[in-house]
């Protein structure tokens, strides 16, 4: 991990992200961001490697993280994404607002 990266592994029963979970979501990263505001600069690197679904609800969710992130001096960027979400969101352009960080570590999975 870079300096001046925090890693945030959201816990979500089941590995899916959806309109019913999709709180938890928020509230994992919500408090990660809470916990960092008060740095100059931040980057939350969320950890998805439990994750194999993610509907609209999650991404709805991360793109508001971001917002907030931002306003507090922040970004959030993914990490360990599996392929087929990475997909959807490089498919739809949100890459370019949630940024996947490409490494040894991304999961591709089939």
């Amino acid at each position: 991990m870079a300096r001046g990266e925090h890693r945030v592994t959201p816990t979500i029963r089941g590995g899916k992200i959806d309109r019913a979970n999709s709180p938890f979501l928020r509230s994992a990263l919500d408090q990660a961001i809470v916990n960092l505001q008060g740095r100059r600069s931040f980057t939350l690197v969320v950890d998805l490697r439990n994750i194999s679904y993610m509907s609209s609800s999650g991404i709805k969710e991360l793109l508001g993280a971001q917002k907030r992130a931002k306003e507090r001096g922040g970004r959030i960027i993914l990490d360990m994404v599996q392929e087929h979400i990475g997909d959807k969101l490089r498919l739809t352009g949100l890459d370019n607002l949630l940024p996947i960080k490409e490494n040894e570590n991304t999961q591709r999975v089939t």
